[in-house]
C-alpha cells in the first residue's frame, strides 16, 4: 500500500506502508531462526520432530532470509534517497553520521545482550571460548565482516554478523545510488528483468567456488564479506526504482489514483 508523505526537496515522497510489515517479518524470522537453537533436542522421543522439522527448518530458512533482508534494505534506502544527491563530501558525511547515530546504540546494546544470553547459564546452548569472545567484541568495532578469509579465523557466527555486513552496505550506498539510478531508471520491463536477472546471476557466482574441501573455511567469508552482498543490495535498489517509476506512470495516467 502506498500513502502520501511529507514533501521532500519539492517532490512528494510516497510511503510504502507494506514495507514495515515485510521488515518485521524478515527480522522476526531471523530472530526465531537463531533463537530456535535453544530448543534443539539431541536425544529422546521428541528429538526427531522438534530438531529435524521445526528447528532445522527455521534455522535454514533464517540464513536465506538474510539475502531478503539485504534486498529489503537496499529497497528502503533507495526509496528514501531516490531523489537525493551525494555529490559532495559534506553531504556524504552528514548521511554517514546520521546513519551511525541512529543505528549504533541499538546495535551495541543488542549485540552485548544477545551474546550474554546465548551462554548456557542463561538461555543459550553454546559455551564460547576466548576466540569467539574476541570475535564478537570485534563486531562492536564493525570490522568483523572483513577478516573471514584469513586462515584460522574459524567459525565465528556472531549473533548479529549480518548487521555488520549491512552497515558497510550503508556506507557504500552514496556511491551506488547514481550508477544504479542511471542503469535502471526508465527501463522497459523486459530490459529491467534482464538487468535484474544478471544481478541475481552475479550474486550466485562466488558460491560456485565452494567445494567439500574448502566449505568450512570459506562459507562464512562468502556470507559476511560486504562486497559479495552488494548485488543483493542493488537488487533491492533496482526494485525501488521500478516501483517509483510505475507509481509515477500510474499517477500520470490516472491522477485521481
Amino acid at each position: 500500500m502506498a500513502t502520501p508523505a511529507r514533501a521532500t526537496a519539492g517532490a512528494e515522497r510516497i510511503e510504502l506502508t507494506a514495507v514495515s510489515g515485510l521488515r518485521f517479518f524478515a527480522t522476526a524470522f531471523m530472530v526465531m531462526g537463531r533463537a530456535i537453537e535453544n530448543l534443539w533436542i539431541d536425544e529422546g522421543t521428541d528429538a526427531a520432530f522438534l530438531s529435524t522439522t521445526v528447528c532445522s527448518g527455521l534455522h535454514t530458512g533464517a540464513k536465506d532470509m538474510v539475502s531478503f533482508y539485504f534486498m529489503l534494505s537496499g529497497f528502503t534506502m533507495c526509496w528514501g534517497y531516490l531523489n537525493r544527491d551525494f555529490e559532495s563530501d559534506e553531504v556524504r558525511w552528514r548521511y554517514w553520521i546520521r546513519r551511525f547515530v541512529r543505528f549504533y546504540p541499538d546495535f551495541a546494546i543488542s549485540s552485548i545482550l544477545t551474546y550474554i544470553f546465548k551462554h548456557p547459564y542463561f538461555f543459550g546452548c553454546h559455551d564460547y571460548g576466548w576466540g569467539s569472545a574476541l570475535s564478537n567484541a570485534a563486531s562492536l568495532l564493525l570490522f568483523s565482516a572483513w577478516y573471514r578469509f584469513i586462515p584460522g579465523s574459524g567459525y565465528r557466527n556472531g549473533p548479529v554478523w549480518f548487521i555488520v555486513t549491512l552497515f558497510w552496505l550503508w556506507i557504500v550506498f552514496p556511491y551506488l545510488l547514481v550508477p544504479v539510478r542511471a542503469t535502471f531508471r526508465n527501463s522497459s520491463w523486459s530490459n529491467f528483468l534482464i538487468k535484474f536477472g544478471l544481478l541475481w546471476a552475479i550474486s550466485l557466482v562466488p558460491w560456485a567456488f565452494i567445494t567439500e574441501e574448502n566449505i568450512d573455511m570459506v562459507r562464512w567469508a562468502l556470507r559476511c564479506f560486504p562486497p559479495l552482498r552488494i548485488p543483493e543490495f542493488i537488487m533491492g535498489m533496482a526494485l525501488a526504482i521500478r516501483v517509483s517509476q510505475d507509481r509515477k506512470e500510474q499517477v500520470r495516467l490516472n491522477p485521481e489514483a
